[in-house]
């Protein structure tokens, strides 16, 4: 008996069929999720396409002035005796900041430096007072040599006038000798009168002869008189000549004393104070800096120094989102900039030093700020060189799907 191809169930099956075609009914709330599907999808598609992701990095940095800041540095050390700026104050070139004092005590514990300008002091106190006082010294000498010579005069004339009356004293008892010797030896007169009057002649002449003495005694006086009386100028000239010349040299000393016993630090630039790191009384090193001076006209940038690792995609014209230590972000938000120039060498923290610890070697990166102060209070407050920071630097930017693929990317690049 030969089998049939097809089983019983599956020809009964055949014969009975429903007529027309099948139309599988599914319901509306299967379309409107596929719907809302595709929506979400293509909008979430339109959002990687459109979106982009900010590769940062965070660095740590400080404010510097674009020429930098001039660091007043002492070459020698001492103590602080004098300060004479402030932070904030405007200073010209050569302007004075603080005075050094250079200490080297004796035994007794007294100054050296100090007791040799003291000494130097007196003595031109001392030179000054006498230069001071030579015009009335020189008036007073004069007045009295003029005084001298009236009375030397007076007394001269006196001297000429007794001796003309000598003189004629001298003459009579010459004529009175002369006839009593003729009469004594006529015999009409005793020898005894004849030689009393000739010891009265005698007499006569040497009071003359004492009397010329002293005449010419008064003449030479008067003479000296003369001459100190027209030498007076000239010799007050040379005093103070003499005087003057001591006291340049007492300068000159006071100024050596002066130098060796302290000195002045100055600013080298014009400019604003930026810091002063001395206090007085405190004893300053040298080669440590003693003030910073901010240069006039000179604009704050960011010095940012940037770890090797992560200098690599770092560039000029890049952004970066700063927050200042001193301005909390929370309340006094972000302040933006643009890198404008990155070290070709990478520094060591011993090589350069910062405000800002490091401990790793680093490049620097100068950013320039879009602004140079920070709204606070209804007011606009200067930002200050030194202040601390720390930016976000953008070093790219890419949309969210070369994100996704980036992994996919680099694995293709690697194959």
């Amino acid at each position: 008996m030969t089998l049939p191809l097809f089983r019983q169930e599956a020809l009964e099956h055949q014969r009975t069929r429903l007529w027309g075609e099948v139309i599988l009914m599914q319901p509306l709330s299967y379309h409107i999720v596929t719907g809302l599907l595709f929506i979400v999808i293509l909008a979430a598609g339109l959002f990687l396409a459109s979106q982009s992701y900010a590769r940062k990095e965070t660095v740590s940095g400080y404010l510097v002035p674009e020429g930098g800041l001039s660091q007043i540095m002492s070459q020698r050390g001492g103590i602080v005796e004098a300060i004479y700026a402030s932070p904030g104050d405007r200073l010209d070139k050569g302007a004075p900041i603080a005075r050094i004092r250079l200490e080297n005590m004796l035994p007794s514990g007294v100054s050296a430096q100090a007791e040799l300008l003291d000494s130097v002091e007196r003595e031109l106190d001392d030179v000054t007072r006498r230069i001071e006082t030579l015009p009335d010294r020189q008036k007073r000498e004069k007045a009295a040599l003029e005084e001298k010579r009236r009375s030397q005069s007076a007394a001269l004339t006196a001297l000429w006038e007794e001796k003309g009356l000598l003189e004629e004293r001298l003459s009579l008892a010459r004529t009175t000798l002369e006839t009593a010797e003729d009469l004594a030896e006529k015999g009409h007169m005793p020898a005894r009168l004849a030689r009393e009057r000739r010891e009265t002649m005698l007499s006569l002449r040497q009071s003359l002869v004492s009397l010329e003495r002293e005449t010419l005694s008064a003449q030479a006086a008067l003479k000296q008189t003369d001459s100190d009386l027209g030498l007076i100028g000239y010799r007050f000239d040379d005093e103070r000549a003499r005087l003057a010349e001591r006291l340049e040299g007492l300068r000159q000393r006071k100024s050596t004393l002066a130098q060796n016993s302290g000195y002045v630090l100055t600013s080298a630039v014009d400019g604003t104070v930026s810091g002063v790191f001395i206090s007085v009384g405190a004893v300053i090193k040298p080669g440590v800096p003693a003030a910073a001076v901010r240069p006039a006209g000179s604009r704050l940038q960011a010095r940012l120094l940037v770890p090797s690792r992560a200098a690599g995609l770092i560039a000029t014209g890049q952004k970066a989102r700063i927050q200042y230590d001193a301005f909390p972000y929370q309340r006094f938000g972000v302040f933006t900039g643009e890198v404008t120039e990155i070290s070709a060498s990478i520094l060591t923290p011993a090589e350069l030093q910062t405000p800002v610890a490091m401990q790793e070697s680093f490049y620097v990166a100068n950013v320039a700020l879009d602004s140079q102060t920070v709204p606070a209070g209804g007011q606009h407050v200067l930002l200050k060189a030194g202040m601390i920071l720390k930016a976000d630097v953008t070093l790219e930017k890419r949309s969210l799907v070369e994100w996704l693929l980036d992994p996919i990317l680099a694995l293709k690049g690697r194959v």
